[in-house]
C-alpha cells in the first residue's frame, strides 16, 4: 500500500519554498499557518518559512530540523543524489550521481527496500513483483521528493545503469504517463521532462536519460501530453532538434497554449510559437526551418521584455541578434520584411562583424554607441561564438566594463572561451567586478560552469577580498586588507549594499574561506583578527569544512 513519505532535508526545503510562494500570493492557509509566528505577511523571508516548517514538525529551529533529518534514513539521501536536480547546487549533476553510485554499493540491501529505489535502479523484476504485491504502489508518491516510482525512474542518472527497464514495467502496468512534479509551486515537471534532462544547468549537469528516445517515445505513446512545455524549455538552449521531432510527431501544433490550467503563468504565446521565438534568438537555424514546417507563426513577434528585440516583428528579431540568415527563412516563409534603421541596423552590422556597415552607420551618427547596451552586444558576441564581431566592436571602442545584466567577461568565463577572456581583459575589462543579477565574479561564473582553462585564467587575475578568501589567495587578501582595513569583517550584505535580502548576507571573508575548507585562508584571517562570532559560523564548518578548519575555529577567541 501506498507509503507516507519522510521528512528529509530536500523535502523540508522545498515545502519552505511552495510556503513562502504561497503566502506572498495571498493563499489563505498558508497565512493561517504563519499567523502563530510571524505578523507580517507582505516580507516573509525564505529564512522565516524554514523556521515554520521546523516548528511544524516539533523543531524549535530549522538547524534542528536539519540535524535530525540529516541522520535519517539512507534511502532518502539515496534518491536525492541519484536523480536530476534543477536547483543551482555545486554538486549538481555527475557529482552527485556518482555519490548515489557509491551510497548503493555500500549499502545493497538498498535495492529492495522499496519501488521507489526499485525504479531509480531500474530493476524491473523488483517492480514487477511489488506491484503486483501491491498494485497501489504503481502511483504510489514516496520518497524524499514524494514522488511515484515513474518519476524516479525519469529523473534518475546513476552511472552505468538505466532505470529505462523499470519504467517500462511501471508504464506496461497502467502507471499515469503524465505524472509530474511543480518546482517551487510553479514549474510542472512531467515525466518526459526528467526524460528530457537538460535545462538552464546545461547538459553535463543535467543530462538526458540514457535511454531518452526509447522512453520519451513510450511515455508519449501511453498518453503523455505532447504540449508539455517544461520539457520543451529545458532543450532549447542546445542545437539537437530529435526532441523536438518526437513531440510534433505526436501532436505537439500551434493551437497549444503554452501554459497550463493549474499554472496561468507565463508568456501568451503557444510552444510552438515560443520555441520559434527562442530557436532565432540561439541562432538554431535548423530548428527554426522545422517549426516553420509545423505551423509556426513567422509573423509573430519577441514577447520577452528583458531583452532589446521584444516587441519586434521575428523577422527584425533575427536580424537584431546577429542571424541575417535566419531572417531570410522567415521571409521565404512569408515574414514581412522589416529593415532596421538608426541605432538598430549599426547593433545588426556589429554583430555581423560588418565593418564598413558598422563605420558609416557611425560616422553619420556618432553618439550611436552611447544609445545602445554596450555590455548585451558585448555578451552577444561572446555567447554567439563571433570572435570577429567582438574584435570590431571593442575597435570601435565599446566599453568592455559598460553596465548591464549581462557582461561580456562574465559571459566568456561561463562559456570558458579563453580567447574571448583575454581579449576582454586587453581591452580592460575589470575581473573584479560583480554582476547584478547574481552578484559574482567571472571566476565565480567559470567556476560554476565548470570551466577549468577559464579559473586558471582568472585565479591569477585581482579579487575582491571576498572572492580571494572563498578561493585561499592570501596575497590577494594581503592586498585587498592594506586597502582598506574594514573589509576584515564586513559582511557579504553590507558589501554589496544594494538592500536585497539574501541568505549569504551574514557571511564575511572568514565565513566565505570556512565554506570552502580554505584552512591556509582561515588561518590568516584569524591571525588579522577576523571575528567567530558571526551568524552560524561554527555550523557552517560542520557542514562544509574538514577536520582542519574546524579545530583553527575552536582554537580561536570569540
Amino acid at each position: 500500500m501506498a507509503t507516507t513519505a519522510p521528512l528529509t532535508l530536500l523535502s523540508a526545503k522545498n515545502r519552505a519554498k511552495a510556503l513562502l510562494k504561497a503566502v506572498h500570493t495571498g493563499d489563505p492557509e498558508a497565512l493561517r499557518r504563519i499567523e502563530p509566528y510571524f505578523s507580517s505577511a507582505g516580507d516573509l523571508t525564505l529564512q522565516q518559512a524554514q523556521l515554520v516548517i521546523a516548528r511544524e514538525h516539533g523543531h524549535a529551529s530549522w538547524a534542528a530540523l536539519k540535524r535530525e533529518v540529516s541522520a535519517g534514513d539512507v534511502e532518502a539521501r539515496f534518491l536525492e543524489l541519484a536523480t536530476l536536480v534543477y536547483d543551482p547546487l555545486p554538486d549538481a549533476g555527475p557529482d552527485r550521481f556518482r555519490a548515489a553510485a557509491d551510497l548503493l554499493a555500500a549499502h545493497p540491501e538498498l535495492a529492495g527496500q522499496s519501488v521507489h529505489v526499485a525504479a531509480a535502479i531500474g530493476d524491473a523484476v523488483g517492480v514487477a513483483r511489488m506491484v503486483a504485491a501491491d498494485p497501489a504502489l504503481r502511483d504510489a508518491p514516496g520518497g524524499p521528493r514524494v514522488w511515484p516510482p515513474l518519476l524516479y525512474a525519469a529523473y534518475a542518472r546513476l552511472p552505468g545503469r538505466s532505470s529505462w527497464p523499470a519504467a517500462e514495467v511501471l508504464l506496461a502496468r497502467g502507471a499515469d504517463p503524465n505524472a509530474h512534479f511543480w518546482w517551487e509551486g510553479q514549474c510542472k515537471f512531467t515525466a518526459l521532462a526528467g526524460v528530457f534532462g537538460h535545462g538552464e544547468l546545461g547538459p553535463v549537469k543535467q543530462p538526458e536519460h540514457p535511454h531518452c528516445a526509447v522512453f520519451a517515445r513510450a511515455l508519449l505513446a501511453a498518453g503523455a501530453d505532447p504540449n508539455d512545455r517544461q520539457a520543451a524549455y529545458n532543450r532549447q538552449f542546445e542545437p539537437d532538434n530529435e526532441w523536438l521531432s518526437l513531440l510534433l510527431e505526436f501532436g505537439l501544433a500551434p493551437s497549444h497554449p503554452n501554459r497550463w490550467p493549474e499554472n496561468p503563468s507565463g508568456l501568451d504565446v503557444g510552444t510552438l510559437d515560443y520555441q520559434l521565438i527562442q530557436a532565432i534568438q540561439y541562432g538554431y537555424a535548423a530548428r527554426v526551418r522545422l517549426l516553420i514546417q509545423a505551423g509556426g507563426n513567422v509573423n509573430g513577434t519577441d514577447l520577452f521584455a528583458n531583452r532589446r528585440t521584444s516587441g519586434r516583428p521575428l523577422y527584425q528579431a533575427a536580424l537584431l541578434v546577429g542571424h541575417p540568415e535566419i531572417a531570410e527563412t522567415l521571409a521565404a516563409a512569408g515574414a514581412v520584411r522589416a529593415p532596421l534603421t538608426g541605432e538598430d541596423a549599426f547593433a545588426a552590422a556589429c554583430l555581423n562583424a560588418d565593418r564598413e556597415a558598422a563605420a558609416e552607420a557611425l560616422r553619420r551618427e556618432p553618439d550611436l554607441l552611447a544609445r545602445l547596451s554596450q555590455a548585451t552586444l558585448l555578451s552577444d558576441a561572446v555567447s554567439q561564438g563571433r570572435a570577429d564581431a567582438l574584435e570590431l566592436m571593442l575597435e570601435l571602442g565599446f566599453d568592455p566594463n559598460a553596465d548591464g545584466m549581462r557582461l561580456p567577461l562574465h559571459e566568456a568565463a561561463y562559456r570558458g572561451d579563453v580567447p574571448a577572456m583575454r581579449r576582454l581583459l586587453a581591452a580592460g575589462a575589470d575581473p573584479t567586478r560583480r554582476d547584478r543579477r547574481f552578484f559574482g565574479q567571472p571566476i565565480g561564473f567559470a567556476a560554476f560552469a565548470r570551466q577549468a582553462e577559464a579559473i586558471a585564467v582568472l585565479e591569477a587575475l585581482p579579487m575582491d577580498m571576498f572572492a580571494a578568501a572563498e578561493w585561499g589567495k592570501i596575497d590577494q587578501l594581503e592586498r585587498s586588507l592594506a586597502e582598506d582595513p574594514d573589509q576584515l569583517n564586513r559582511s557579504v550584505g553590507a558589501f554589496r549594499g544594494d538592500g536585497e535580502e539574501r541568505a549569504d548576507d551574514w557571511m564575511t571573508p572568514l565565513a566565505l574561506a570556512v565554506k570552502n575548507d580554505r584552512r591556509e585562508a582561515v588561518a590568516w584571517l584569524l591571525s588579522q583578527g577576523a571575528r567567530v562570532d558571526v551568524g552560524p559560523l561554527r555550523a557552517l564548518a560542520r557542514a562544509h569544512a574538514g577536520s582542519a578548519v574546524q579545530t583553527l575555529l575552536a582554537e580561536a577567541r570569540p
